[in-house]
């Protein structure tokens, strides 16, 4: 039987010890308000927490974080930088994420080469090497 408030007891009890993917599951609990309060402030702590141990998962949830300004402000930069992280440790997600952004941005910058931007025309290019 599926009891999520005594999965998020004891998810914190290891989140406190330092244990990356307990902050991370905890995190998501927080984030929707499953088994605990929602609280989206206390999410992003504690996917922060677990970033910084190289948990890909919490990598790519901080990472949406920031792209979207979730408790955070907006960073396409920092959000860019996570996905790369959980990316290149196998993550499905982070790896489509960059992905998108990297065809948005091959896109844009032939939109700009196409109207004669001429510094566009130079990373349409490299860009379009790249991918």
């Amino acid at each position: 039987q599926k009891d999520e408030r005594e999965a998020m007891r004891l998810y914190k009890l290891a989140a406190d010890q330092g244990h990356a993917k307990a902050q991370c599951e905890l995190g998501w609990g927080y984030q929707y308000g499953t088994g605990v309060r929602k609280d989206e402030r206390e999410a992003v702590r504690l996917y922060k927490l677990a970033a910084d141990q190289g948990n890909a998962q919490a990598q790519a949830y901080v990472g949406c974080c920031y792209e979207r300004g979730i408790r955070v402000q907006k960073d396409d930069r920092e959000a860019v930088r996570l996905y790369k992280l959980a990316a290149k440790q196998g993550h499905a997600q982070a790896q489509y994420n960059l992905g998108v952004r990297y065809q948005n941005g091959v896109r844009l910058y032939k939109l700009a080469a196409d109207q004669g931007t001429v510094q566009a025309c130079g990373q349409a290019r490299t860009c379009a090497s790249t991918v």
